[in-house]
């Protein structure tokens, strides 16, 4: 049975217990089993393995019985999600370089993944990294002012520190990695960052 607890622990460890579709975690936020296919129109597929996802409650609501084989979304366990996506104005689109814009649209519509608690979440990741960027630009203007000193040496270890950690937030393991991912890179900063340690390696 897809409830047995086996069955839910093996997917959640899969998925680093974050929703499939919206990257949110099972902090405060209950996970549990969805049938990409609905069972309710697809009952032959309610315990194969490939059709069962961790889905928070909210995507589950908002996704409910759509007929994924008739009207396809993305199944993220399939599909790389994050070539599809880009991020704007705190919301979600269909990236111009999306391998498929319809389907890109139609799995933020289907799952409803601009809706105000996650709009609410990418604010605070936002302003997070906005404020890492800036300690980071301080450092390179910094270093760049200093030349080469101890000083220096000191904080190009801080910006190789920083940068580590900004990366592990981009990481599958992390909630919203894909939105801290789409941000380094569009972000300048990081791409300067990231040559500067390069140079002084």
């Amino acid at each position: 049975s897809y409830k047995h607890q086996e069955v839910k622990k093996a997917l959640f460890d899969a998925s680093y217990n974050k929703c499939a579709y919206c990257e949110s975690t099972s902090e405060g936020n209950y996970l549990e089993i969805e049938h990409f296919a609905p069972k309710s129109l697809y009952p032959e597929l309610s315990i194969e393995w490939d059709n069962l996802l961790p889905s928070c409650k909210q995507c589950n609501i908002y996704k409910h019985t759509h007929d994924t084989i008739r009207d396809p979304i993305i199944n993220p366990c399939k599909i790389d999600p994050f070539p599809f996506f880009k991020y704007s104005n705190l919301k979600i689109y269909p990236s111009n370089k999306a391998p498929n814009q319809n389907l890109a649209l139609k799995t933020i519509q289907v799952c409803g993944l601009n809706r105000t608690r996650l709009v609410e979440d990418r604010i605070r990741i936002l302003k997070a990294l906005a404020n890492w960027e800036t300690e980071i630009e301080k450092k390179l203007l910094r270093m760049n002012h200093l030349g080469q000193n101890i000083k220096t040496h000191k904080l190009y270890l801080d910006l190789c520190e920083n940068i580590e950690l900004i990366e592990n937030l981009a990481r599958d393991f992390e909630k919203f990695s894909g939105l801290c991912k789409y941000f380094l890179s569009e972000s300048e900063v990081y791409d300067k960052a990231k040559k500067c340690i390069n140079l002084n390696k």
